[in-house]
């Protein structure tokens, strides 16, 4: 009798650990990273082929996953229900079923902490063979569970989609070059991955720094604006700009000279007339921007916010920056230049600049989540507009007003040394230690 008792608690034990490990698994794979993804691709070999697999037809996976998990929850019931009732009270059946959900969901739900990709790349190497095994079981229970749900009504969600389709394309693609890639294309392909995520709140000019022309100008305020921004297209309003339904349209600059060949007189209003202005949400997506922008053989969108006030400007170059670089031209001053190596750790920066980019250029980690710009970081620490010369420190940066009124910051400087002496300390200990 104690063998056989043994021998059950044994099987108990190993279909909760079966469990937990196959949630944890389903965990990991809705986790997946899309720079883990880019990693695998590039080193090619057995490991992208297997991750191939996955990403090219994960219903099977998961399906062979939920077998698995309910065969397992199924053996672990039927082993311990004669224990449970015959227990004399009810409690302790309670709390090993309440130890069986927690192990089995509530801590593979809420699992996270970054994932180990050769741990994931092991596991699928165990997983595939299994697929292959239940094959005859999956395939049906696949088209039984779509039929079922029609005919329920419902319609079926493509959760074939562990990652999203661009980027399985760009895993596909850059499969095929496996490794040939350098430093610039790397990056660029992190900032293609990237776009979808973003809104365009986050790369929008903003209305204080919009180049814009009155519908009654003259002739000479208007060649004024064309000429010192440099820009070839300005939007124009009546009124007052800071709300939206007062911009009429979008003055092409080379159709002034259309205008001066034929002699006739410069009227805005009329010229603007047939380019009414694109608007979209700050909350919209820059990668549904760009598409609606390219169909629409549209430069430039103007952005709202939600009480329908004119929150900024966005332009194609804006957007295409955002996945080559920074695009500098022989118009760009070093005051439009986001940001400018002064010495070997001290760096002048444009107030306006991301603070995601300001992350990723001085891997640091600042998080403010009212404010989207180095300059608002500055304000929000503040609490008003500083004056130029007040600094504060924060996460080993040094952060100085360089340039700025009483309305807002223009420029700041960023020095680095307090961060390099930090991670010059880190290493004499280790070598030392």
């Amino acid at each position: 009798m104690d063998d056989i008792e043994s021998i059950t608690f044994f099987g108990i034990f190993v279909s909760v650990v079966f469990s937990f490990l196959v949630s944890m698994a389903e965990s990991f794979l809705k986790g997946l990273d899309k720079n883990q993804v880019i990693e695998v691709a590039e080193d090619g070999g057995g490991n992208y082929e297997v991750l191939y697999t996955l990403l090219s037809q994960p219903q099977k996976y998961h399906v062979a996953l939920a077998l698995l998990k309910w065969l397992s929850i199924v053996s672990a019931f039927t082993l311990s229900f004669p224990l449970l009732i015959s227990l004399p009270k009810i409690a302790p059946s309670l709390v090993v079923i309440l130890v069986f959900v927690l192990l089995v969901e509530l801590i593979p739900r809420n699992y996270s902490y970054p994932i180990n990709t050769n741990v994931l790349i092991k596991f699928l190497y165990i997983l595939r063979p299994v697929c292959w095994l239940l094959f005859p079981i999956i395939l049906p229970m696949t088209y039984l569970s779509r039929f079922s749900i029609r005919l329920l009504g419902g319609k079926n969600i493509k959760i074939d989609s562990i990652v999203s389709p661009e980027l399985l394309e760009t895993f596909v693609s850059v499969g095929n070059r496996q490794g040939d890639f350098d430093v610039e294309e790397h990056e660029m392909i992190s900032r293609i991955l990237g776009l979808p995520d973003k809104v365009v709140r986050e790369i929008m000019i903003p209305r204080t720094d919009i180049v814009h022309l009155e519908a009654k100008s003259g002739i000479d305020e208007i060649l004024r604006a064309a000429i010192q921004s440099r820009h070839s297209r300005i939007p124009v309003y009546r009124d007052r700009v800071d709300h939206s339904h007062n911009i009429i349209g979008i003055l092409h600059v080379k159709e002034l000279l259309d205008c001066w060949s034929k002699g006739e007189t410069v009227d805005l209003e009329q010229l603007v007339s047939s380019r009414p202005p694109y608007f979209t949400p700050e909350s919209r997506k820059i990668w549904d921007l760009f598409q609606d922008l390219q169909s629409s053989r549209l430069h430039l969108a103007i952005i709202v916010d939600e009480y329908g006030g004119t929150a900024g400007l966005v332009t194609i170059e804006d957007i295409i920056e955002e996945i080559v670089g920074e695009i500098q031209d022989e118009y760009d001053t070093e005051e439009q230049i986001e940001c400018i190596q002064i010495s070997s750790d001290i760096y002048s920066v444009d107030a306006r600049m991301n603070i995601d980019d300001f992350n990723d250029f001085f891997n640091s980690n600042l998080e403010v989540v009212s404010v989207d710009t180095i300059g608002g970081v500055m304000i929000d620490h503040f609490g008003r507009v500083p004056e130029k010369g007040e600094t504060f420190q924060i996460d080993r940066l040094k952060l100085s007003v360089l340039e700025a009124n009483n309305r807002r910051i223009y420029r700041v400087t960023v020095d680095q040394t307090i961060s390099n002496e930090t991670n010059l300390t880190k290493s004499k200990e280790e070598f030392h230690g």
